[in-house]
């Protein structure tokens, strides 16, 4: 055999293929960054490329005033990059930061970043990835952050981010996963925020973010989850998102959990809005997790009836726009140190007595519950109440004095607008109010008062806007955007005035026998 032959054809053979390479000379559009601190000062030079098209796979950038600037950043605008260019680290060394955004990128291959050795940031969002392989960002040890959000990844591979030690943030929004490796995070023990929203995933593995200690925000927002189960150690999360899935039961365990209360899981904020949820007894949360606000709007809640353990360390509780109609006594027994409460939008049958055992409580939403009367002793036991919503129900008429007197008497800011009042209502209204203030403003507003005239036959009240408060201990009613003067001839004066002619917000009407009367309108 003649190996001098074989020799000749090989080396003819990488000739032919090396010389096949293009190389395409590019120029940076130089610009500079000034950075300054106490300690010291700097000078970043920045590199944009526009507009480049890149046809050819064999395609080698060669930027032709890379030996004259020492770039920490490089961005590509409106350009076309089927392949991650990886000759950048060969000519850029220092770089920091490289974005190749909307660039109908499609694929990065191994061992793309093998020179990338200073990069901290890698933005990729908005391409055409389809999947991330184990080699793919072998080389990036010094990487922080990584947005690979809106591309089209379906697969991940158990080992594709085994090389990033540091990094702090990932973002995978808007891509087509549709289940995670259980490995997947395992070596990212320093991340801190991770979205994974708008994806399609339908299961994950109790374990998937187990390893990541020092995670503080984790997205799984709008996903295909129906039940998730989670394991936690020392995680101290404050935002763990799970709104707009299909969730019908949620598990959060701490395995071997510290007993020193600084060191123990914390979930802060738990968010489960738009999700399936029929009762709170299938969200099961370790008790050594400290749980300080949960979001449940827009779920199947009918019935609250015992409170699961977990509600004792929360401070702020949404339960707003699904069907609640009853909530026992033992589930409000568990709110000990709930400092905000939001119902509204349910259809909910209020109780003498039902909020006492909320001694902590500061803030109260009844909004949007149809209440048409309301009753004191349903407030009792309410001592730090200082804001109380009952926008958007069918309130004709409201006891101010006692309620702040007797019931609440720390209530700084009363919400009523949207009810049903009506004029002479708020005359009387108004009469009790005026002891109650001693606030005098130039501009008292008097003019944002709506109101109707008492209906006949046929003919529907009007919904009204009126706000007050209470500032400071002495109350001020405030009507949409005013407050009220204590000076009452200033008010029947106004009252008098706009009596007599029409403003252009007075639109208020009363319908007779499908006619528009709005000389019986009144507007203060």
């Amino acid at each position: 055999m003649n190996y001098n032959l074989v020799f000749y054809l090989i080396l003819s053979s990488s000739i032919i293929m090396t010389s096949s390479a293009i190389e395409l000379d590019i120029e940076c559009d130089i610009s500079e960054s000034h950075h300054a601190s106490q300690s010291c000062s700097f000078v970043s030079k920045e590199c944009t490329i526009n507009e480049l098209s890149i046809k050819n796979e064999d395609t080698r950038i060669v930027f032709t005033n890379a030996r004259e600037e020492n770039f920490t950043s490089i961005s590509f605008h409106s350009s076309h990059i089927p392949t991650f260019p990886k000759e950048i680290f060969d000519q850029f060394r220092n770089v920091t930061y490289v974005d190749i955004t909307v660039a109908m990128m499609s694929k990065i291959e191994n061992n793309t970043f093998e020179q990338a050795m200073s990069l901290m940031e890698l933005d990729l969002s908005f391409n055409k990835l389809t999947e991330i392989t184990e080699f793919a960002f072998s080389g990036l040890k010094n990487l922080l952050k990584l947005d690979l959000s809106y591309n089209d990844i379906h697969m991940i591979s158990s080992k594709a981010f085994d090389f990033m030690e540091k990094l702090e943030y990932i973002s995978l929004n808007a891509n087509k996963l549709t289940a995670l490796e259980k490995d997947t995070f395992k070596k990212l023990t320093n991340l801190r925020t991770l979205y994974i929203y708008s994806n399609s995933i339908k299961s994950l593995d109790p374990q998937t973010f187990y390893s990541n200690k020092k995670l503080v925000s984790l997205n799984l927002d709008f996903n295909d989850l129906e039940e998730v189960e989670l394991d936690f150690e020392e995680v101290q999360i404050d935002n763990l998102e799970l709104t707009g899935n299909s969730l019908k039961k949620l598990t959060l365990t701490a395995i071997n959990a510290p007993k020193t209360v600084n060191t123990s899981p914390r979930v802060r904020y738990l968010h489960l809005a738009h999700n399936k949820f029929e009762s709170l007894s299938t969200i099961v949360i370790d008790k050594n997790i400290k749980l300080q606000k949960l979001e449940l709007p827009y779920n199947n809640l009918k019935v609250l009836d015992d409170g699961p353990n977990f509600l004792t360390d929360i401070t702020d509780l949404t339960l707003s726009e699904n069907e609640i109609e009853t909530i026992s006594q033992n589930f409000m027994q568990k709110l000990t140190n709930l400092k905000k409460l939001h119902l509204h939008g349910n259809k909910l049958n209020l109780s003498d007595n039902m909020f006492e055992p909320l001694k902590a409580l500061k803030y109260l939403d009844l909004a949007d519950n149809k209440i048409e009367r309301v009753n004191l002793n349903w407030f009792r036991g309410l001592s730090n109440l200082t804001e109380l919503n009952l926008r958007d129900n069918l309130i004709e008429s409201l006891p101010i004095k006692t309620l702040l007197k007797d019931v609440a008497p720390l209530l700084k800011r009363v919400i009523i607008e949207n009810n049903k009042f009506n004029c002479s209502y708020l005359k009387s209204f108004i009469e009790e109010a005026k002891n109650l203030t001693l606030s005098e403003l130039e501009n008292n507003g008097i003019n944002g008062i709506r109101c109707s005239s008492n209906t006949t036959s046929g003919g529907t009240k009007s919904n009204q806007h009126i706000y007050w408060a209470v500032l400071g201990g002495f109350i001020a009613l405030i009507i949409v955007v005013a407050l009220i003067s204590s000076n009452r001839q200033k008010i029947m004066d106004k009252i008098n005035l706009n009596r007599g002619r029409h403003l252009p917000y007075s639109n208020v009407t009363i319908n007779r026998n499908g006619l528009s009367d709005p000389t019986d309108d009144c507007v203060f």
